[in-house]
Order: C-alpha cells, then sequence, then structure tokens
C-alpha cells in the first residue's frame, strides 16, 4: 500500500521505477560482462581474466576451496589496498555531502 501526500501525483511510483532503471541497466551490463565475455571470446586460459581462472576452481563433483578461497584473496587485495590509501578522502567527501549551505 503507497502512503499518499497532498499533491502527490498517481505517477509517482512509476517515476521512481523509470528513473532508476538506467543505472540498475548499467549495473546488471556491467556485472555480467565481467564473467560472460572472455567466457564466450577467450580461448586461450593465459588470457583469461581472474574471475574466469577463479571459476575452474569449481568443478562438476568436487570444489578446490582451498585454491578458489587463495585467488579470492589475490583478487581482493589491490581493492582494498587502494581503499586504505584513499579513505581520507572518501569519508571527507562524504562529510562534505551531508553539509547544507
Amino acid at each position: 500500500m503507497l502512503l499518499r501526500q497532498e499533491g502527490d501525483a498517481a505517477g509517482a511510483p512509476l517515476l521512481v521505477v523509470l528513473a532508476s532503471a538506467p543505472d540498475e541497466g548499467v549495473t546488471a551490463g556491467i556485472s555480467i560482462n565481467d564473467f560472460l565475455t572472455p567466457v564466450i571470446y577467450l580461448s586461450s586460459p593465459a588470457k583469461m581474466t581472474l574471475q574466469v581462472g577463479l571459476s575452474y576452481f569449481r568443478g562438476q563433483f568436487n570444489t578446490e576451496w582451498n585454491l578458489l578461497m587463495a585467488g579470492t584473496v589475490i583478487a581482493v587485495l589491490p581493492v582494498l589496498v587502494l581503499y586504505m590509501v584513499a579513505q581520507r578522502y572518501f569519508v571527507q567527501g562524504i562529510a562534505l555531502a551531508g553539509l547544507k549551505g
């Protein structure tokens, strides 16, 4: 049930959905292309991305969890280091965005 405010148009919920549709499309496109495009187009394992390489540790009947987790940690480390280096700028941007004036 939607609560209506005075002056609220009947199509306001539809407007919110339509306004967020491009963002959702971009997000879905990026997440799919990160994995499917290399799987489809690349035939040499030397040229595949890290995510595709990690998927090879999952077999039909077993999963090499130790290798999969080690590869995942290696994949996440550069992002964590970048965040730790730039953390002060992230916090500063969030603090400035909350100020009026």
